[in-house]
């Protein structure tokens, strides 16, 4: 797993990686000219950096930054805005005392309507003298909540003109993108933006002390398609095998599935999981193809859902005409994963697409 820089967790700090100290001007332009906006979004499927590209922001913003890393246990909205509070009040003492206080007061009412505290809630950050900035990161880790969602939504329509906040998550969250877009209060960031060119590729690696030549960082960014952690679990082949195995042949490290089943894979639902190993077995998808090879229904929905958990798939076209294709180190993860737990249906499967 690629480690952040400097991510503040609770007021905890985590050790610097060669990734978390790859510094992207290129990134951060792009974050940084969305400070007037209301809301960056930084959207992207596991190990492309995310974190990484806000904590570099943070590092070198003019701003103070007040950082907040959601997990599991803050499922819960009154929680939520504990930790939202606290994480603006490490910033500007004294903050939150109003808002605290209103949230104790409202109890069960504070899910009917959220409009109250999120009125003190403001107020109270109107009232710094001075521009910031909230990241929250690990979104996604709020997703379903009860409470969250409509809390934010509220919160972002009335979000006070001296502060700019910025979401960290692997799945799209529920905010107004196309609201935010149309008012020009969003800027976004996804994995398209987030990979890795050759020349950063060799940065990276010099600082785990590798040194590639321009056409072998070429042959990485293709392999592995831009992705972070894709390019340092190659790495880590170079120190055993020739490099021009390494970078002719572009195979997957057994690190690469192993942080793919971790990171990636368990932490959706079975019928997502299900529908992952079975598609790979298209190079492109289009909802005919997977009804006619796969022969299971639900399937527009069902790529809607792998393109909104941002599952390492891009979409090209539009509709009907639109069309799916994994990256190309979780298609290879997604085979192995098939023909491990089902070789009968993996053998089938390929078969029944060769003939399409």
């Amino acid at each position: 797993m690629v480690v952040p820089a400097l991510t503040l967790v609770r007021s905890k700090l985590l050790v610097p990686s060669p990734a978390g100290l790859l510094h992207r001007p290129r990134v951060r332009q792009i974050i940084e000219r969305g400070l007037e906006c209301k809301l960056t979004l930084v959207s992207a499927p596991a190990g492309y950096g995310k974190t990484s590209a806000l904590v570099d922001f943070a590092q070198n913003s003019p701003l103070p930054v007040c950082w907040y890393t959601a997990d599991e246990r803050d499922r819960d909205l009154g929680v939520f805005i504990e930790y939202l509070v606290g994480a603006i009040g490490e910033c500007f003492r004294d903050f939150g005392k109003r808002t605290r206080a209103a949230l104790a007061s409202l109890s069960g009412d504070l899910f009917r309507d959220p409009t109250a505290i999120v009125g003190e809630l403001v107020n109270e950050m109107l009232e710094i003298d001075t521009p910031f900035v909230v990241v929250v990161d690990n979104y996604e880790a709020l997703g379903g909540a009860f409470g969250i969602q409509p809390f934010v939504r509220r919160l972002l329509e009335v979000f006070p003109f001296n502060c700019h906040l910025m979401l960290g998550s692997r799945v799209l969250p529920g905010v107004p993108v196309t609201h935010l877009v149309a008012k020009r209060q969003l800027v976004g960031l996804t994995a398209q933006d987030l990979r890795l060119g050759p020349q950063e590729i060799r940065n990276l690696l010099q600082l785990a002390r590798i040194e590639i030549s321009q056409s072998q960082a070429e042959a990485m960014a293709t392999n592995s398609e831009g992705w972070i952690t894709g390019v340092l679990l190659l790495a880590d082949m170079l120190r055993d095998e020739a490099r021009a195995t390494l970078l002719d042949a572009g195979r997957a490290t057994a690190e690469t599935f192993d942080y793919l089943a971790r990171e990636v894979l368990s932490r959706q639902p079975s019928d997502v999981q299900h529908f992952l190993r079975t598609s790979a077995v298209l190079r492109e998808m289009s909802p005919w193809l997977c009804r006619e090879v796969l022969q299971i229904g639900g399937v527009r929905a069902l790529l809607a859902e792998v393109e909104r958990r941002n599952l390492f798939v891009t979409r090209f076209g539009k509709g009907g005409a639109a069309t799916y294709r994994y990256h190309n180190l979780f298609r290879d993860f997604l085979h192995e994963q098939l023909r491990q737990r089902d070789p009968t249906r993996y053998a089938e499967l390929h078969l029944r697409a060769a003939k399409r």
